[in-house]
């Protein structure tokens, strides 16, 4: 066993080291040395330079999704998240996300009618030009866990929160099926280490759903009213009118 002086690394390093050694079958120097010459920052995006074989890959991303899965219950509580705005989104992404910074994810978060999560899954890793190929897994899944919406999200391990069109595109084709499907695409998340940009915020889902002629309820309300002060300006206009024409008649008598 290698022999690790409290001079070198603190006990919690130690215990840290040990507890992913004890899971993972990585051996403690390899451990040891990365830590030492990195830290454990990205220590799960840079498996391939300390694990020798894909189980130890495999049990390394397996410890660090249960850290994020706890940090999420921990944050949110253990009842169902409701997804009914976009900064509890946001939110939820950039802890899924944590860890994760050594190539793109794209996800998916499952949604019942209520807007409660059912289950965020990845459905694969890339770039994000190849979304456009995985709607029938996106899809499967939906019907799978009977959800009512969905919500797109990818990460962008560069840092740059600014949707490509790409981003754009993989949303439009998305958004298309959904609609089909009777499925809500109700956003799509950028995220990066500490910061997410919402594309419903920027207007983008909006658009998509007039460009559809499927204009959302927020502005199905904004047009009941326009129509309802057009109906109330013309009884306005035929009450003068009638009265203007009653007056007339009492002039003529």
């Amino acid at each position: 066993m290698l022999t690790m002086s409290n001079d070198e690394i603190s006990l919690n390093t130690k215990i840290f080291i040990e507890t992913v050694h004890r899971y993972t079958d990585i051996p403690v120097e390899h451990l040891f040395n990365y830590i030492k010459e990195y830290g454990v920052k990205d220590i799960a995006e840079n498996a391939n330079i300390f694990c020798a074989t894909e189980s130890q890959r495999t049990r390394l991303k397996e410890l660090f999704q249960f850290k994020n899965i706890y940090d999420i219950i921990n944050k949110f509580g253990i009842k169902s998240i409701e997804f009914n705005d976009s900064n509890t989104v946001k939110s939820y992404f950039i802890n899924y996300f944590s860890n994760r910074h050594d190539k793109e994810y794209f996800s998916v978060a499952y949604l019942n009618s209520s807007l409660e999560l059912i289950i965020a899954k990845d459905i694969f890793s890339g770039t994000i030009n190849e979304a456009r190929s995985y709607p029938r897994e996106v899809i499967k899944e939906a019907f799978f866990h009977n959800a009512s919406s969905i919500i797109l999200a990818h990460n962008h391990p560069g840092g740059n929160t600014q949707p490509s069109m790409g981003d754009i595109e993989a949303t439009k084709v998305y958004f298309d099926i959904c609609k089909n499907l009777n499925i809500n695409l109700i956003d799509h998340l950028i995220v990066t280490r500490n910061n997410a940009i919402s594309l419903a915020d920027m207007g983008l889902i909006n658009k998509l759903c007039y460009l559809s002629n499927n204009v959302p309820i927020k502005e199905l309300k904004n047009i009941r009213q326009r129509i309802d002060e057009a109906k109330t300006k013309a009884n306005k206009i035929q009450s003068l009118a009638k009265y203007s024409l009653f007056k007339d008649k009492e002039l003529i008598k």
